[in-house]
């Protein structure tokens, strides 16, 4: 029979248990340091703010084979934007993309913190059951966008 009394401990637990217990202390004190760092960060910038175009209020309505997209765009980007092009991406229940319509809603030159109001009417997509947008300049330049969607249709 094995007598447990007499069992001594290994010198490399006994050192393992040692390192960690000593440890302690300095993970401690890394934690309070960090905790303090990240209290006196600046507060993140919104997503919003830093894409190009922010889109808003955006509904759309079907109504006899035709619908109807309206919203605001807000521009972000500080280096002008030379004419604005909306593309309506449809997608079905699954995600799948079904199809694709582009339209201008704007020629002029725009600046940081335009806001632009569109009201487009365009074919209705019968398996659609939510749409993206997706911008670009007259240039055919891609543009980010804040608030792509998808939104229901």
């Amino acid at each position: 029979m094995l007598d447990l009394r007499n069992l001594k401990v290994c010198g490399a637990a006994e050192k393992t248990s040692a390192r960690i217990s000593a440890r302690r202390p300095a993970r401690f004190l890394e934690c309070v340091l960090l905790a303090a760092l990240l209290l006196t960060l600046k507060p993140a910038v919104s997503l919003a703010a830093n894409r190009d175009v922010e889109v808003a209020g955006v509904e759309s309505a079907r109504f006899g084979g035709r619908a109807g997209f309206t919203g605001v765009v807000k521009i972000n980007r500080e280096k002008p934007i030379e004419g604005l092009v909306l593309t309506l991406e449809f997608l079905d229940a699954q995600g799948v993309l079904l199809t694709i319509q582009k339209q201008s809603i704007d020629d002029r030159l725009l600046a940081a913190g335009d806001e632009v109001p569109f009201d487009l009417e365009g074919r209705d997509v019968p398996r659609a059951v939510s749409f993206r947008i997706v911008m670009h300049d007259s240039k055919k330049r891609g543009l980010s966008v804040a608030g792509e969607g998808p939104h229901p249709f």
